[in-house]
């Protein structure tokens, strides 16, 4: 079952509650590590961009499931697979600027298209940086929207953060992240069982001019996207 906005948001408040302090730290050592990152002349940002956003989807995920946040987790997309969390970071970068110059809309589509790289990189960690860009776009297929809802529901809170010199941002920026959390598991964990539950149609029954329709029930199929 796919949660509504509101459900997310509850869930996802309700985990911050639980590690709010940790759940704030954990965002002040990421932009710091990006501040650090970006100060290093010419690749700097680029070299960390990927691999601490590897780190931070590692450290929510984990908090998701009610474990205790590790601060030196931030570094896990240091250690686990660099190079294609480096090269995930930059081919969303790059990916997403060409998509941009044809008109804003359709960089802002591709941005939530690919959101999920990380988190893919992080649960099927045999996925190259390319597969994992491609998996994101797929499992994405009618959600951006829902995601972009989510993103919607917190305009308030941005509006506020901007009013308040960013002092708001302790309680929404956290709040924000675990609710993205609960929608990547929840959108991952249905594309899976929907995978799973795919049905194999018998060859002889095709043969015999019988409409696989009518062994089982198939749910009608999106129209492929372009995943770059």
């Amino acid at each position: 079952m796919y949660l509504s906005t509101k459900q997310a948001k509850e869930l996802g408040k309700a985990n911050m509650k639980l590690q709010w302090g940790a759940s704030l730290l954990i965002l002040v050592i990421y932009s710091a590590l990006m501040v650090c990152g970006n100060a290093i002349p010419i690749l700097g940002g680029i070299v960390v961009a990927g691999a601490l956003s590897y780190g931070l989807t590692y450290v929510y995920y984990h908090a998701s499931l009610g474990e205790k946040i590790q601060y030196w987790d931030i570094f896990k997309g240091f250690e686990n697979e660099f190079g294609d969390n480096f090269l995930a970071g930059l081919l969303i970068g790059v990916f997403t600027t060409l998509w941009s110059l044809l008109f804003v809309i359709p960089g802002i589509v591709k941005s939530y298209a690919y959101s999920m790289t990380f988190y893919v990189l992080m649960k099927e960690p045999e996925l190259d940086a390319m597969e994992a860009i491609h998996k994101s776009c797929e499992i994405m297929k009618g959600h951006k929207m829902r995601l972009f809802m989510i993103d919607l529901s917190f305009l308030g809170w941005t509006i506020l953060e901007v009013l308040t010199a960013g002092l708001v941002g302790i309680y929404s920026q956290p709040y924000k992240h675990h609710t993205k959390m609960v929608f990547f598991n929840n959108v991952y964990d249905n594309y899976n069982n929907n995978v799973e539950a795919e049905p194999v149609y018998d060859k002889t029954a095709q043969t015999n001019g019988i409409d696989p329709s009518l062994i089982v029930d198939v749910e009608p199929v999106e129209e492929n996207e372009n995943n770059n």
